[in-house]
């Protein structure tokens, strides 16, 4: 009661004094009270909500950014304690191992540095006509000292600079897809909410990208693009049906103009006909990509019910995002891609959709769902691996590096038979319009050595297609040499990422010096070369590289390492083991191969010896369930990895040369592979069968220097292998990269 009543007088006083011209005064009480309000209140940080935090201890960068424009949103909001418990979490991200977050919370901290301090200082307007008048005066200040107060709070937060000019103005942005009628060929009305679509009507479907989302409902969406100031963004948008039989959409390829802030200034449409029922229970689904450059960004699913002309009902056109394949931030970076595969599961199988960059930068859409086997998939990638093991394990290449020309004939005809096979499963589904996707390429090449990204979603992941494998040309007649270009790993860089791993912008890695973690096993037959390697490189990087010495070979060691300062490239050359899911054949199939294989050759067989490690890791029947990377005195168990509470590897190279292993990744998930890209390496190269250290140490010595000179990890691979091509060396296919094919260090270290 009494601090009514002491409000009340205080009210009273502001508006006497306001009535009488007094405003000076007036606005010295008004401040007064409200500081005195303030300080009876001891403010105490609000609770952050469960989604909130756990963002901001997502593994992804993308995630964390949004965790940190969500917290900017309270620093800006009228609750100190909201401001209070942003401002102290935004602190914590301030020290980010990310230095996109990093930056991101540090400047939304400085350009906010006054919120905790209360309302701003206000300016003292002049006071309005009627002040002069007493009586009304007198009635008119009461209205005024009731509102006052709030009117001042919004107007000192609206005109602060830091709402201004807030780094995530622009990222508020999200994709708006509305539905309208048709209306002679051209737009028409929006589609009324719980209104259902047609059979056979068409209707034109608006794709933008805008501030203040308003389109059909859905869960809340991430921004959809940051290009660069002061530049715009042209995006590729591709909309097409699930069944192709559902429903025609008129030109599934279209474009979408955005300025540098706000929304969008020319919008992607397309014109739909249904072509069949599509009840509320399983509706019409359209799958929609967002591209910049050909590379992936967004996948969303649009839902719409459609009925018969006549028949009475209701439906709503939902819009949820699936995946966001990169961070948005950054597009300025990012380089053009030539080929752009997405992969993705439905019920009638696999589905692959293409997006082609013709010689005119024009972009070329093609999708077609891939009707095969699962059974006829991994026999092709069981054979395709089994005739790798062959040619890794064979005599020769267990002695030396360069092959016999007779050999290799023999060697890449098999190796392209099966990369065939595999290409027809993949393409040349008789029936349907995949046959059209060699045409598509050969009407569009792609430049030698340019750039193929391919994606998964996480339904689709349970077999890793090696792509560099796949061989696109015609078979010769026996007795004609074999085209090694055929095969994609000899012209193209592949890259091929994870279920998400949400990528970043394609930056270089800024280090001086650069750091190189060494793991080793040196129960390797040939590890003191890999030692006298990596003190060469030392020596020739003259202080600019800095190495791991002596090389990690524990690893409680190697945890400790990894749980430190990241190093921007992390090497093992180590035994190496994935564990099989209990539903893949494919690695089961291979180990049991690899066994019969061991124990059918004599002992004084040169083979051996070379396959007796390989034997003896696959043979620790304890130890298959988990998967472990082994160094001189024990092993990294994968499920160790797991326990880390940070992102040990942000936009790290990782390379796994796991010789003498058994160290196939048939699967995108639950792997060695897996775990580094979620953690945030930037590329990780790894094996497709076992391979000796004949071939694994001088692949090292070439892929390194490479790396260390300054090329991206996709040229540098794609190098490699040509190099050993020459030598008539086919293994340069066995490695495989998986991540970004544009990772490089900023400058060179050693020439």
């Amino acid at each position: 009661m009494r601090t009514i009543l002491r409000r009340s007088v205080g009210g009273l006083l502001i508006a006497i004094a306001a009535g009488t011209g007094l405003w000076l005064v007036a606005e010295r009480l008004r401040q007064v009270a409200h500081r005195r309000l303030i300080a009876m209140v001891p403010m105490k940080p609000a609770q952050l909500p469960a989604d909130l935090r756990a963002a901001m201890d997502s593994v992804f960068v993308g995630v964390r950014l949004d965790a940190v424009r969500e917290l900017e949103r309270w620093l800006h909001g009228r609750r100190p304690g909201r401001r209070l418990a942003a401002e102290q979490a935004l602190r914590k991200l301030a020290q980010d191992d990310s230095r996109q977050v990093a930056t991101a919370a540090s400047t939304a901290i400085r350009n906010t540095s006054g919120a905790m301090a209360g309302p701003a200082k206000t300016t003292v307007a002049p006071p309005p006509a009627w002040a002069w008048r007493p009586m009304a005066a007198a009635l008119s200040g009461i209205v005024w000292a009731a509102y006052r107060p709030v009117r001042v709070i919004r107007r000192s937060i609206r005109g602060s600079s830091a709402a201004g000019s807030s780094p995530s103005a622009a990222a508020e942005r999200s994709a708006h897809v509305t539905v309208y009628m048709d209306r002679n060929g051209s737009p028409g009305a929006r589609l009324a909410t719980g209104r259902p679509l047609r059979v056979d009507l068409p209707y034109h479907i608006e794709v933008a990208v805008r501030e203040n989302p308003i389109g059909v409902r859905g869960r809340p969406r991430r921004p959809s693009v940051e290009p660069a100031a002061g530049e715009g963004a042209y995006l590729v948008v591709t909309l097409e049906p699930d069944d192709a039989e559902s429903a025609l959409v008129h030109e599934p390829v279209q474009g979408l103009e955005l300025r540098s802030d706000g929304d969008s200034t020319r919008s992607a449409w397309f014109r739909l006909q249904p072509r069949r029922r599509a009840p509320r229970a399983d509706p019409l689904r359209l799958r929609l990509r967002l591209y910049y450059r050909l590379n992936l960004l967004e996948v969303g699913m649009l839902q719409l019910t459609v009925l018969e002309p006549t028949e009475k009902g209701s439906g709503d056109a939902i819009y949820r995002q699936e995946r966001v394949e990169r961070t948005f931030a950054g597009l300025e970076d990012t380089q053009p891609r030539q080929l752009a595969i997405d992969l993705v599961h439905c019920a009638d199988g696999l589905r692959l959709t293409f997006l082609v960059r013709s010689p005119t930068d024009a972009e070329v859409s093609l999708a077609a769902p891939v009707r095969l086997d699962r059974a006829d998939l991994q026999d092709s990638l069981i054979a395709l691996r089994e005739a790798l093991t062959d040619i890794a394990l064979s005599a020769r290449f267990s002695r030396e590096l360069e092959g016999d020309p007779y050999e290799f004939d023999g060697q890449l005809r098999r190796l392209a038979q099966e990369g065939r096979r595999l290409w027809a499963l993949l393409f040349e589904d008789p029936g349907s319009s995949v046959n059209e996707v060699g045409r598509l390429v050969a009407a569009n090449p792609i430049a030698e050595g340019g750039l193929v990204q391919v994606t998964v979603e996480p339904e689709a992941a349970a077999l890793a297609i090696p792509w560099s494998l796949l061989y696109d040309r015609e078979l010769p007649r026996e007795g004609v040499a074999i085209n090694p270009f055929g095969f994609w790993g000899y012209r193209y860089q592949v890259e091929q990422f994870v279920p998400g791993a949400v990528r970043d912008p394609d930056l270089p890695l800024a280090a001086d010096p650069v750091r190189l973690d060494f793991m080793l096993n040196k129960r390797l037959r040939n590890a003191a070369r890999q030692v006298s390697l990596m003190d060469d490189l030392a020596a020739r990087g003259e202080g600019r590289l800095l190495l791991s010495r002596p090389p990690v070979e524990h690893a409680e060691e190697c945890r400790r390492r990894l749980e430190g300062k990241p190093a921007e490239i992390v090497y093992f050359y180590a035994h190496g083991y994935s564990r099989p899911r209990r539903t893949d054949t494919v690695m089961a199939r291979a180990i049991e191969s690899l066994r019969r294989r061991y124990e059918m050759l004599p002992e004084e067989d040169v083979q051996h010896d070379a396959l007796r490690p390989l034997y003896e890791s696959i043979g620790d029947a304890s130890d298959l369930s988990s998967s472990w990377l082994e160094l001189t005195y024990d092993r990294l168990q994968l499920e160790d990895l797991y326990e880390l509470d940070r992102r040990p590897f942000p936009d790290s190279i990782v390379v796994l040369n796991t010789c003498e292993s058994a160290l196939l990744s048939p699967v995108l998930t639950d792997s060695l592979v897996y775990f580094f890209l979620s953690r945030g390496a930037g590329a990780v190269i790894g094996t497709e069968c076992p391979m000796t250290v004949e071939f694994a140490h001088p692949m090292a010595e070439r892929a390194l220097t490479s790396l260390l000179c300054g090329r991206p990890v996709g040229e540098a691979l794609l190098e490699a292998r040509r190099h050993f091509l020459g030598l008539r060396n086919p293994l340069g296919l066995a490695y495989t990269l998986y991540g970004s094919a544009t990772a490089r260090l900023d400058r060179p270290v050693i020439w």
